[in-house]
């Protein structure tokens, strides 16, 4: 099982692209930890102007690039458990 934990809302289609990319069987994805409140939306969010682009504190694509930082951690530690 891998599992990843951000300190901020992922919006579905970037937690869909770590769990699909993840080298685990089984990956949970988990927003709002560490203490944190706000939206990571999709960069196609930011395209709609929702209400969660317009109350964030990034820029379109930043959801996606924090996606594939985790997918590096998830592969790494895919490879210490070999």
């Amino acid at each position: 099982v891998g599992m990843t934990f951000a300190p901020f809302e992922q919006f579905d289609t970037n937690c869909r692209q770590i769990r699909e990319a993840s080298p685990f069987e089984f990956t949970l994805t988990a927003s709002y930890s560490n203490g944190r409140h706000h939206y990571l939306p999709s960069a196609y969010s930011f395209s709609n102007k929702g209400y969660e682009p317009l109350q964030c504190f990034y820029i379109a694509g930043t959801g996606e690039t924090v996606a594939l930082e985790f997918l590096k951690q998830l592969r790494r530690a895919k490879k210490k458990l070999k």
